[in-house]
């Protein structure tokens, strides 16, 4: 009977060292997992550069044009058109638009669920 005894402490401390060591191996693979997905959420979001900026550059003209003349924003398939890019680009540089101080992106007036990049209204000296 204490032979049993003694067989099931010694079991239950291999069992017990076995959890621990799988305890840590998954923590350890965890941590991995996060350094892998923060990398992969940083890589997808577009970086400024050069090219970005000249791209909100050429954009910002486009529309200062185009309000000059009555109209009052663009959709991403314009901006597209005008940077000579695909609409997904303008879609993936959405971030860097929005957060860029002469722009907005607002609902289309008449049309459903399609977005419009608008110049900020600036206050001069007649506003």
């Amino acid at each position: 009977m204490r032979a049993n005894m003694g067989e099931l402490i010694l079991g239950q401390a291999a069992l017990n060292a076995s959890l621990m060591q799988t305890e840590e191996r998954l923590a350890l693979e965890m941590s991995q997992d996060r350094k892998r997905i923060k990398k992969l959420e940083l890589r997808s979001k577009p970086q400024e550069t050069d090219l970005t900026r000249t791209h909100l550059d050429k954009l910002a003209s486009e529309l200062l044009k185009r309000a000059n003349s009555g109209q009052k924003g663009i959709t991403y398939a314009e901006a597209a058109e005008i940077l000579h890019l695909g609409k997904s680009s303008i879609c993936k540089l959405r971030h860097l638009i929005a957060s860029d101080s002469r722009f907005n992106i607002i609902w289309h007036p008449f049309r459903p669920n399609m977005k419009i990049i608008i110049l900020k209204a600036r206050g001069g000296p007649d506003r």
